[in-house]
């Protein structure tokens, strides 16, 4: 099997394309059979929640052109029905942003301020603006399977992560902290965002610690969490922003189940072994969704979740395994794949 990369849509002239992506056609042949994937490459960031550095921007201080951006992307979440999918036109019933205020009131919330010493609540008033917002049925929180996650949710539109969302979307690869006496009037440390001390979080992780409560505590009918079975120290982890910040929050009174997907790194070697649904960790998970009376139900490695890394990861050992084996697997992969070209050409041509 080869991959062969052709050219970057970023080559070409696509009035409504955001920049937040980089799209890539690629061919893959197989047996003879030639298939044309339109596959959205995030792996441009890099980091855990909270500390998303997009390697063109890294910079020891508050990202360059911060408030610029912030326009830009604000503008086009706003404009666009589906920034992430690329489908522009307005739709009348979607919460409408004021950009110019939500940018006032995002930066008063750091600025002039140490950045070790952001309050726990001084997100709050920008956030509070439905700029973290899913429909019910769609949430889709993540811990250890960032990628995956934001893949899945493009590909099949079935999910909101908190990247999807107006805040994630205007904020997500930025850095950002404030100075107290700075020397321009704008109170934005620009030249250097220091370290805090350990556990102490910084006004850009402050940030996704308080989107991540508010993201949780708006979800509505069933949730989804995608939990990455191989990550050392267990699926699910007490010290994880799911754990600490998402899970705490959620409403039992509006949410009526919670589906936990546990799928496997398919990067891992094999004889790395990972959990399943009763794993320790998972187990550990189970209690703590009882002890708040909210219904689960667990599954491992589901079709789908394999099927988006193999996109990307076609020659891992679990991707091969599986093409060789299931004659199954080959029918879903060509549906799975002609789905997101067809979402793609009918909304870029």
């Amino acid at each position: 099997m080869q991959n062969k990369v052709l050219k970057s849509w970023k080559t070409r002239s696509l009035k409504n394309l955001p920049a937040f992506f980089n799209m890539v056609v690629i061919f893959r042949e197989q047996e003879g059979v030639i298939f044309l994937l339109l596959l959205p490459f995030i792996g441009s960031f890099y980091g855990v929640r909270g500390h998303f550095v997009r390697r063109s921007t890294l910079s020891p201080g508050t990202t360059k052109f911060l408030s610029k951006i912030f326009r830009g992307r604000c503008s086009d979440y706003s404009d666009c029905t589906l920034p992430h999918t690329f489908q522009c036109d307005t739709d009348p019933s979607r919460p409408q942003i004021n950009c110019t205020n939500s940018l006032r009131e995002f930066i008063d919330a750091f600025a002039h301020k140490d950045p070790c010493q952001v309050p726990d609540d001084a997100y709050n008033e920008f956030l509070n603006k439905s700029m973290v917002h899913s429909e019910p049925n769609e949430t889709l929180f993540w811990s250890g399977t960032r990628n995956i996650a934001i893949n899945i949710a493009t590909i099949t539109d079935r999910y909101t992560t908190i990247e999807r969302t107006a805040a994630g979307y205007v904020l997500n690869g930025l850095v950002w902290c404030g100075k107290n006496g700075a020397e321009d009037s704008s109170g934005i440390n620009h030249a250097e965002c220091p370290s805090c001390e350990r556990g102490v979080p910084d006004a850009t992780y402050q940030f996704w610690r308080s989107a991540s409560r508010h993201f949780a505590a708006q979800a509505r009918g069933y949730v989804s969490v995608l939990l990455n079975s191989t990550r050392e120290g267990g699926a699910f982890q007490n010290k994880s922003t799911f754990a600490t910040q998402e899970l705490p929050n959620l409403d039992v009174n509006l949410v009526s189940h919670v589906f936990i997907h546990v799928v496997r790194d398919v990067t891992i070697p094999d004889d790395i072994p990972g959990e399943d649904c009763d794993g320790e960790s998972i187990l550990y998970l189970k209690r703590r969704l009882e002890e708040r009376g909210l219904k689960y139900t667990c599954s491992s490695n589901d079709r789908e979740f394999i099927l988006v890394q193999c996109v990307q990861y076609p020659d891992s050992a679990p991707c091969q395994m599986l093409s060789t084996s299931s004659v199954a697997f080959k029918r879903s992969s060509i549906l799975f794949i002609l789905s997101f070209s067809t979402l793609l050409i009918n909304t870029i041509f």
